[in-house]
């Protein structure tokens, strides 16, 4: 099975390389596509308010919004730009200047991240006053391991550790 996963990981990576791109510009493709979510995602860390509850911490829907809006920054930046398609704005060609020549491409790495924070905080603004703290810190899709009484259980356990590693140095000398 791992052979198969290795062959099906590597095909896109030799057809990609048989095109001849410039390792540079995935570089800066990689880097692109990180700064469009770079802060959403550091924000996301965040989980108490800032500035004494003026701005909250940002929200599951907030930081997603903001990723898209980093998205649609790069595109707008394209359309700007003239740049052909839809996305290919991503590839930063410049109109056949290398990828790292141009204050356009640097405008474009200044304000994907300033536009993707602003949009995290001002989604989970809104996020908040409509759905209310509670429910807007709470994750979107809850999964099994993200349900409170779930995580009480785990705390209580923690807690009650304590003794329970009392039965454990018993067992390990009985053991002995």
């Amino acid at each position: 099975f791992s052979r198969f996963l290795v062959i099906l990981i590597n095909t896109p990576a030799i057809i990609m390389a048989s095109k001849k791109y410039d390792v540079i510009s995935l570089f800066l493709v990689a880097d692109l596509v990180c700064a469009t979510s770079v802060l959403p995602v550091f924000l996301g860390l965040r989980t108490s308010d800032y500035i004494e509850g003026v701005l909250v911490a940002p929200t599951e829907l907030g930081a997603f919004c903001g990723c898209l809006a980093g998205v649609v920054t790069v595109v707008i930046n394209g359309i700007i730009n003239d740049a052909g398609g839809l996305f290919e704005y991503f590839w930063l060609r410049n109109n056949a200047i290398c990828a790292l020549c141009g204050s356009k491409t640097m405008f474009t790495f200044i304000i994907t991240p300033v536009v993707s924070g602003i949009v995290t905080i001002l989604f989970s603004q809104l996020d908040v006053m409509v759905r209310g703290r509670e429910r807007a810190q709470r994750p979107l899709i809850e999964l099994p391991f993200d349900k409170k009484d779930n995580a009480k259980d785990v705390e209580e356990a923690y807690v009650e550790g304590d003794d329970d590693d009392e039965d454990e140095d018993e067992a390990i000398e009985v053991s002995k």
